[in-house]
């Protein structure tokens, strides 16, 4: 009797032919790995598409998103400041009137005294802000050119991450001198990475890829995007501080500025080419050179003078702070070449300090 029809095509080892070749768990893995691999294509296309678009759209919802996460914490920090304050001078001038419990009652933190100590902490940040201002204004207009728009970009970002981190720090350290140090540090980093900071780098990539008579309305843009974010910042950030307290909203902020990071490492592209970069760093090497050349001569006409090694740390000294005050010596007026003066930045540069004068005294 001759063998079946199914059992002809067994194979030696056994299995019929009509077995699948691969195991059961290795199709799922299979399938899975189509489908990751389906996944990383969405994104890539979809990152792509983005990257298409011009690059003032790609950098608005990042000004968006900086301001937004600069402004959250406001109303808290301002809480917090007014506390802190408010319990050290009451032990350093009127421990007397401190109850027993250690609790201040915020009738008490109305007073002269302490409402005094929160008024000079306000004018010590702006001091700080107008100072780190210039700093960071000098440094972006240098390196910007020498480094490129997209580093300078993500290191500003990284400063402002840096400065959520020292907020929500300050929160979740239990000690008090702790607090006091990551207070500190956050106020030095918020004065740096100032969201006119991330503006004004912004805004040198717009510059850089837009037409002259097509710079007006996409800067307008990015001012509004700014704008957008600030807006609604302190109403929300008070929202979620009264309903899940500040240290959840710190994670909040913390979470935002991660994603503003990765979203502009992936979206933004190079604005400032490889030759202008090239053409900018031997600029500087020149006038480097020519600085050098003419200090070299000062110091050899000098020769015999016992206080040429003081004029020359006093000069360096000059230079240095000139350097970092550039942006303010650039608001001087202008001669034209028929003779008259041009005040218009000037003009400019006042009513700004005015306006950012009258909405600080708003903001206290």
């Amino acid at each position: 009797m001759s063998a079946s029809p199914n059992a002809r095509r067994q194979s030696p080892n056994g299995h019929n032919e009509h077995d699948p070749l691969l195991p059961q768990t290795s199709r799922v893995l299979e399938d899975e790995d189509d489908h990751g691999r389906g996944s990383n294509s969405k994104i890539r296309q979809l990152l792509s598409k983005i990257r298409s678009t011009p690059i003032y759209i790609r950098l608005i919802p990042v000004m968006f998103l900086n301001s937004l996460a600069s402004g959250l914490p406001t109303l808290t920090i301002v809480e917090i400041v007014q506390r802190v304050l408010c319990q050290l001078w009451y032990m350093r001038n009127r421990p007397d009137k401190i109850p027993e419990s250690g609790d201040i009652p915020d009738e008490m933190c109305q007073t002269p005294g302490p409402v005094a100590a929160f008024s000079a902490f306000m004018v010590v940040q702006a001091i700080l802000i107008s100072a780190a201002g210039f700093m960071i204004t000098s440094f972006i207009g240098q390196y910007a050119a020498l480094m490129g728009r997209k580093p300078i970009l993500l290191l500003v970002l990284l400063g402002g991450l840096a400065t959520a981190c020292s907020f929500s720090a300050a929160l979740f350290i239990p000690s008090y001198i702790g607090v006091l140090v990551f207070f500190s540090l956050w106020l030095i980093l918020s004065a740096l990475s100032y969201p006119v900071s991330t503006l004004m780098i912004i805004n040198l990539m717009v510059i850089d890829t837009a037409l002259p008579d097509e710079r007006t309305t996409r800067l307008a843009l990015i001012f509004g995007g700014m704008y957008a974010g600030e807006i609604p910042a302190y109403t929300i950030g008070g929202f979620i501080n009264r309903v899940v307290g500040p240290r959840v909203l710190s994670i909040i902020i913390i979470s935002i500025s991660l994603f503003q990071v990765l979203y502009a490492s992936a979206i933004t592209n190079e604005t400032f080419g490889g030759e202008k970069r090239e053409a900018a760093r031997q600029e500087r090497h020149e006038r480097r050179q020519t600085a050098r050349e003419r200090s070299l001569e000062r110091w050899a006409e000098q020769e015999g003078d016992s206080t040429r090694g003081l004029k020359r740390a006093v000069r360096k000294t000059y230079e240095a702070i000139r350097a970092v005050l550039d942006p303010l010596t650039r608001l001087q007026p202008v001669k034209r070449d028929d003779g008259r003066w041009n005040y218009r930045l000037t003009m400019i540069g006042i009513s700004y300090f005015l306006m950012s004068l009258s909405s600080g005294y708003v903001n206290v």
